[in-house]
This record gives C-alpha cells, structure tokens and sequence, in this order.
C-alpha cells in the first residue's frame, strides 16, 4: 500500500487532539481512511485487538463523506467497511471516488455524527486526465451493400461505454426516407470485457420466414433499399460523457442470403515452404470477422498447431495466417469451427433460416477442413 499522510490538527492547549488521516491504497479513487483513538499511554494500554465493525458501531468515531456546497447541509457518510484496530479504527470506501471532488473525514468522541466534529481532514481526488472526446471507431460490417437479412452489426468506440438498456434506443435505423425503422434490435445489450465494443442484433423475429413478428411487422430490411444506421451522440461513455459527433453508416440492401457457408468453394492460396508467407483463404463471402478469427486453425500433419497470427480482411472476405517460423514443407489442413458465420448468421453446417416451402435443405455433412500442402 502507496501511503500518503494527510494531518490537520485542530484545537489548542495542552490535550492533543488527533486528525484523521488518508491513505492512499494504489490509486487516488481508492483509500483507507485512519484514526487514532488514544493519544495517551493510558489509552492505548485499554485499546487492544483487531475486528471488523459495523458501520453504526464505526461512525462512532469516525465518517467520510462528500464535502457539501455553501449553504447545503452536510451529507450523509459513505458507505463502506470499518476495521476497529485498538488503538486505530480504518474505514474503507465501498466504492471508487469522484476524480475532482472533495471529501471530509470527521473525527467525533464515541458520540457518533449527532455529536461533536473534535478534528476532520479534507482530501480532494486528483482530477483525472484530460482524455480526447468518445468517438465511434467504426462499425462492422461496413460494406457498401448488405443482405436484407444481416443479422448483426460490431459497433467499436474509442473508450469504454456506459453499459445501460438505453444503449439500444439511441442506435436507430433510418430507411431512405430519413425515417426511422421501429423496434428493429433484439432487446439483447452484450459488450466486450472492457465494453468497448457493442454487438447490435437486428431481432430475428424480423429475419426468420413464418415467424409472428416477420409476418405481423415485416422484415427490417428491404432489399434494393437504402438504409443509414446512426449512433447520436447522447450515447454516453463510461465517464458520463456524450459522444464528441454523430456517426452514419450508409449502406443498400440487397437479396437475402439464405444459404449456409461453403468451405468447399474457398480459395487457398498455399506458400512456399522455407518462406514466412501467409496462407491466404478467400471465402464464398464476407464471414463475420470477429468469429473468424476465433473459428479457423492451421494444423500440421501431425495434428499440431504451429505457432502463427491470423487477420481478417475489413471487408471480411479474406483470412491470412501468418507463422512464426519458416513453413516447412509438407501437408497442413485448415480447420473450421462450427461456430462460424456469415453476416446473416449463416454457418457451415446449417442456414439461419429457410422457407420450407421453396427452398431445399442442404442434407449433406457439412465440410469443416481444407488441406493444402507447402512445396
């Protein structure tokens, strides 16, 4: 623990009275705050052991709290945990404070907040750095023509977000007309680990054949339509900031894409061995990037997986892996993970969805490796 002492002393004469003190634990956001009980010998002989106490028996002694506004009463303490030391008792904040806000620790005599304040310390939070505005960093897919039954889009900020239901109803789709398209996301809020990337579902009751929604509201998407998805800037990041600009996405619809994917139609691009050149597959179509960097493998003749990087085209119609060390020559076989997808969330072993009645079901197993051999 990082300590930093803060000590005001208040009072005169002969009887010392001790101040609260605020230690930093890491960083300015978290801290312990101490005090010292006894500041004579006799005290600190009657004052012994260590045990966690309520915060009603904590209080008592000491609080931490907001410091109010000219004029306002004070606030309540913060919430948190107090370890009763003996001689010291330690309060410890439940939660992170506020960069640039002020904060005062009071000291009282066992008498608790009804009674008299005999020292405090005040501690003001460092503010934080001034970072650049959130902005959205892109959005993915992001080609200029899409199927009318894409079924969901990566939208990728430049900071963390506030995570909230209210993400879903400041995202919209307009139509052609400027209009915007009603209810067209599933009511599904997921983020990555350090939410920085939103996946945005188009509800598959508007995408599945025969379903109610689909038949009561229509598809969201029509083909040969133009459509603009649109992030406002009353989005907020995790700092309770609204984004710096709007951003626009345009793009046409076209036919639906109903089919699942065809490993087999892939284009391998081997290299040569004793080289560090990719291995370049080519897919049938743009596969959703995120899953295909997690969905395809290069394994060795002996079932290996050699140590490499793979990257996936913008436009993800192409994946590239790239080895550590040199290829060497023999046979290789690229591996697919059932999990992947188009962007209509095709798979190679199903389609999303079919029409019973004019579309056939592909039967057959579904291809999930690729060899290919370095000469």
């Amino acid at each position: 623990m990082t300590t930093v002492l803060l000590c005001l002393l208040l009072g005169a004469g002969p009887t010392k009275v001790n101040s609260p003190s605020i230690l930093i634990d890491g960083e300015p956001t978290q801290v312990v705050v101490r005090y010292q009980r006894a500041s004579s010998v006799g005290d600190i002989a009657a004052l012994s052991g260590e045990r966690r106490a309520s915060e009603a028996e904590g209080r008592k002694w000491l609080t931490f709290e907001l410091r109010s506004v000219e004029g306002v009463e004070r606030n309540p303490p913060l919430l948190g945990s107090y370890l009763d030391r003996g001689v010291w008792i330690d309060f410890r904040p439940r939660f992170k404070l506020v960069p640039g806000a002020t904060y005062v620790a009071c000291a009282y005599r066992g008498d608790g907040p009804n009674g008299r304040v005999i020292s405090e310390t005040t501690y003001t939070v460092p503010a934080a750095e001034a970072k650049p505005p959130t902005t959205v960093a892109g959005v993915s897919p992001n080609l200029p023509t899409l199927p009318a039954n894409v079924l969901k889009f990566y939208v990728s900020f430049t900071a963390p977000m506030r995570e909230g239901r209210e993400v879903l109803e400041r995202i919209k789709l307009l139509d052609d007309a400027g209009r915007e398209l009603g209810a067209p996301w599933r009511d599904l809020e997921l983020w990555n680990a350090d939410a920085t990337r939103l996946s945005l579902f188009v509800h598959p009751g508007r995408i599945k054949q025969g379903v109610n929604l689909r038949e009561d509201f229509g598809p969201v998407l029509t083909p040969g339509r133009k459509y603009t998805l649109v992030v406002g800037t009353d989005l907020l990041d995790a700092a309770g900031q609204p984004l710096a600009r709007e951003f626009r996405y345009e793009f046409l619809a076209s036919d639906e894409l109903r089919r699942r994917i065809d490993v087999a139609a892939w284009s391998l691009a081997a290299p040569e061995s004793g080289e560090r050149d990719p291995l370049v597959v080519t897919f049938d179509r743009p596969l959703d990037r995120h899953l295909a960097l997690r969905a395809l493998t290069v394994h060795d003749a002996a079932g290996q997986t050699p140590l490499g990087q793979g990257e996936v085209s913008p436009d993800g119609r192409r994946w590239s892996w790239t080895p550590v060390d040199r290829w060497s020559p023999g046979d290789f076989k690229l591996q697919v993970d059932p999990v992947l997808e188009d962007l209509c969330g095709n798979s190679p072993q199903r389609a999303f969805d079919h029409d019973l009645e004019t579309e056939q079901i592909e039967v057959l197993p579904p291809l999930l490796e690729r060899a290919f051999s370095v000469e």
